[in-house]
């Protein structure tokens, strides 16, 4: 004679699935929230370095960030007018930046990434002279971005 135990479940599938998207939730605003951060610190690296004299405040309106979630821009910062005596060149500096951002933005459908720019073309021709743009910016993010993956992977292993 066989014994049978029937265990019957005190919850729903209705319940389970809220309970996972509950979760992912947390985890994808954790993930959102370590990369802006991320974004922010290294505008500001970037801005900080006055490493060149921004003559129309185009170049450093120019520099901003965004958030790609699985191919949507779901957060952007920076791009800011900075204040020079041409208003329309730092609004020109900003727009810029921004369109460039997301054109690059464009390239990432899957996963995430924070992509940091400088906007106006002769960023690269202001690095080549040995000046700071982004260089200090991208160095910090290198360093950076280690640690903040691994805090992430902390807070998800602990997540209850």
């Amino acid at each position: 004679m066989q014994n049978l135990v029937m265990i019957k479940p005190r919850f729903t599938r209705v319940e389970v699935h809220r309970m996972v998207q509950e979760k992912s939730d947390r985890i994808e605003k954790a993930i959102l929230t370590n990369l802006t951060r991320l974004g922010e610190e290294c505008v500001n690296q970037a801005r900080e370095t006055n490493s060149y004299e921004d003559q129309t405040g185009n170049l450093r309106s120019s520099i901003g960030y965004v958030i790609v979630a699985h191919g949507k821009i779901i957060q952007q910062g920076g791009f800011d007018k900075v204040s020079k005596s041409s208003q329309t060149a730092t609004v020109e500096g900003a727009a810029t930046g921004a369109n460039f951002a997301k054109e690059i933005a464009a390239q990432y459908t899957t996963g995430y990434a924070v992509i940091v720019v400088a906007g106006m073309q002769y960023a690269a021709a202001v690095e080549s002279r040995g000046l700071d743009v982004l260089s200090s910016a991208e160095n910090y993010a290198k360093q950076r971005a280690p640690q903040v993956i691994a805090s992430l992977k902390s807070k998800i292993d602990n997540l209850k």
